[in-house]
This record gives C-alpha cells, structure tokens and sequence, in this order.
C-alpha cells in the first residue's frame, strides 16, 4: 500500500508535528477495499493544474476521472507558495476554484515528512512500536502540521487562506530569502562532497548528520537552524546514542527513510551533473522529493525535471510513482 513507511501490519495511523503526536483521522481507504478499482494518488505540479485551467478538455478529464473514483489529486504545502506568487494573475481565482473542486488530497510538507519517517522508523528500531505511516491526509491534517496548531482550530480554513497570507509580500520576501540560504548552503555542500565522495566514510557520514538532525529536532522541538546544527553535531559524538545511529545505518532500516533518500538521490544527481541548486530547482524538489516515493504518478511537463527523474528512480530502493507528463496522463484516463 502505497504511503506507509514500512510494511508492518497493525499500528495506529499517527501524524506527527515538531511539539506533539497527534492522531490523523481513521480512515478506510477505498483504494484497499476488496474489489475495489485502485484509486490512484496523482501527485500535480503547479504547472498542470494551470494548464487545466486554461484547458476546459482537461478540466472536464480530470473531473470525470475523480468523480468516476479513478484518481485523488494530491497537493503538498508548497503548492501555497507558488499559488501566492501567481496571485496577482488574472486567473488565479479560476485556479484556486478548480483545485477546491476537485477536494484534493494534501501530502506532509518536504521536512516535516522526513521527520515523520525517521520518528516511526527510529520507534520500530528501538521501542518495537508498530505505528505506520501513511503522509497524505485531509488539508487540515496537513495544515496541523505545517503550522505546529491543533487541528480542531483549521477545520474552517481553506486553501484559498494560506495562499492569500503568501501572497504577501513579506511572505514571499521571506520565503525567498530563505530559498537564497539553502542555495549557498547546496554550493558549500557540493564542493566538499565532490573534493570526498570517493572515501567510503562519507556517505556514513552523511546519513549520520541526517539521523542526529532529526533527533535533535525531535528533542529540541524547533525548527531553528543554529540551535538544530549545535545540538546534531553533539549527538554524532554522544553515546549510546552514535552507537544506536551506527547500527540503524549498517542495518540498513535508513532505506525505510524513502523522502530523505528520494532527495539524497536527487542531490547527488545534482552535484556529479555539475548543476546548481537555484531557487526553481529546489522548489521542484520539494514537490518531487514527497511525489515519488508516496504518491502513484507525479505530474509534470517540466522537461528537466523529467529528466532529473528518470536519473534517479533507479537508484531509490522502492518502487516510485510513474512521471508523466500532462497528455501522457490524460491519455490514461477512462
């Protein structure tokens, strides 16, 4: 079943945010019922659903495929941002009206996902618990937990809200400045990767920062960089805890880490091309990163992109959604 972190059986269904463990809505969901046609998870990148909306052929495709119970579209909190920088458009409000109708399903944010994974993975390991994973949830499961707020409080709020508190220029100013960040930082990265990557303690090395970093997250209950960095660079020297690190690496449980390893492949493409990390490329892999390994296609008509895909899947120890471009899908459709 596609969206679980592993393949225990049994387990509750749990979200997490960075303060507490809330419970996701118990849901049956139809893709599993015995006889069911299987509902696709359709993972649309911003440029599909514009082209939807200039394209009533298109709009009426989709509709029909998700009201025959063919398809669930499913959007990722990113889809606020780029909706907010596109709001100023004649037709954003056409498009905000397309994508409520087709009541789409949203899909844990990029970081907040690879946090989720490591905390249920890291509890299988050492607590024997049996809770799973599954990322896509209802908008206000998702919101919850993009903004570390209790549910209850979201369950009027609409898309349309979070992308007119993007719109903002404050907003946008910020999320730009912190895309600006992770490109120096990616260009730091690179360029001691590439002067180590033939010595077979890097990559170890690697996932060791990623695993102290999300412990540190989990123990600090914050998303702030310095103190994030601080604690992680402690915890890769503590005991017991490196050792307990060690043996999730050498054991092989990081490959139950399917969005951090989807964007690990991604990075490594990234450097060995030759290639940068400008704000368009991390925004893509954003959307690809949770696409791919939770989702049954991802859309997109991004001829890069595409490529950087292809590239990679075979890498990924799992299965990966089908990449398609937008008449390649529709062609699919009943």
């Amino acid at each position: 079943m596609r969206g679980k972190v592993s393949e225990l059986s049994g387990g509750s269904r749990v979200g997490i945010n960075e303060f507490t463990v809330i419970e996701m809505e118990e849901t049956t969901p139809t893709n599993t019922e015995k006889g069911a046609t299987p509902v696709l998870n359709v993972y649309a990148d911003q440029n599909f659903l514009i082209y939807c909306t200039k394209n009533p052929t298109w709009q009426r495709k989709i509709k029909e495929a998700y009201n025959f119970g063919a398809i669930t579209i499913v959007l990722s909190p990113w889809h606020f941002y780029e909706c907010g920088m596109g709001a100023a458009h004649a037709d954003a409000d056409e498009l905000l009206n397309f994508t409520e109708d087709l009541q789409p399903k949203w899909i844990i944010e990029r970081a907040d996902l690879q946090l989720f994974e490591f905390w249920v993975a890291w509890n299988q390991v050492w607590n024997s618990s049996k809770d799973i994973v599954e990322p896509i949830g209802t908008f206000a499961e998702i919101a919850a937990i993009l903004t570390k707020v209790d549910e209850r409080h979201l369950r009027d709020v609409k898309m349309r809200d979070y992308v007119n508190a993007f719109s903002k220029h404050d907003a946008l100013a910020a999320v730009k400045k912190a895309l600006e960040n992770h490109r120096n930082i990616s260009d730091t990265v690179r360029d001691e990767y590439l002067r180590r990557r033939s010595d077979k303690t890097t990559w170890q090395e690697m996932e060791l920062r990623h695993l102290a970093v999300q412990l540190a997250r989990l123990e600090l209950r914050t998303k702030g960089t310095n103190q994030v960095w601080d604690r992680a660079n402690s915890l890769v020297y503590e005991q017991p805890i490196r050792t307990q690190m060690e043996f999730f690496i050498s054991s092989g449980f990081t490959r139950e880490l399917k969005c951090h390893a989807t964007e690990a492949a991604f990075t490594e493409e990234l450097f060995t091309s030759g290639g940068g990390l400008d704000t368009r490329r991390f925004v893509d892999r954003q959307h690809a990163s949770v696409a791919l390994p939770y989702c049954d296609r991802f859309i997109t008509d991004d001829g890069e992109l595409r490529k950087r895909c292809a590239r990679i899947i075979g890498w990924l120890p799992f299965q990966s959604a089908a990449v398609m471009t937008a008449e390649e899908f529709l062609r699919t459709l009943p």
